[in-house]
This record gives structure tokens, sequence and C-alpha cells, in this order.
């Protein structure tokens, strides 16, 4: 039998609050490792950069003002950020 996580059947809500939130620089180190995950890359068609490359390009997205940057929390966890690479 396959469980789900609730809410993932669309039958019974989540049971924690969902909140969007700034991105901070502490997010970072999670967001990299994140990107980090090779079946992730496979399902963006995308390459995992290493940590230089990475936070070099975070650091141009934190400073543009004209980029929404927000972090998608669940009972104060970290899940990801909503923003392609």
């Amino acid at each position: 039998m396959t469980k789900h996580a609730p809410g993932s059947d669309g039958k019974n809500p989540p049971t924690g609050a969902i909140q969007l939130r700034d991105v901070t620089a502490g997010d970072l180190p999670i967001f990299f490792e994140q990107q980090l995950d090779p079946v992730a890359n496979d399902m963006a068609a995308f390459q995992a950069r290493d940590r230089e490359a990475f936070m070099a390009h975070w650091s141009k997205i934190l400073v543009d003002e004209t980029v929404t940057k927000k972090t998608i929390m669940t009972t104060q966890v970290r899940l990801t950020h909503p923003r392609g690479r």
C-alpha cells in the first residue's frame, strides 16, 4: 500500500500550515543541497551548480529588486523556493 503525505492524495488537507516568506541568505545552503538532487535535476532538465556558481547566482538574485524571492515553509521547515534557476 502506498502512503501519501497529508493532502497529497487530494482528499485530505495538509496538516501543517504553509506560508511564503522572503528568502534569506540562511536559506541558501539548504537550496544548494536541494539542487544537487539528481532526480530533481532530471525532472527540471538542469544541471546542478557547484557551490561557488550557485552562491554567485543567488547573490545576484538577492540584490535584484525586480525579482520576487520567496521560501516555501511548512510548520517552520524550509521546503524550497518557487523560482527556477
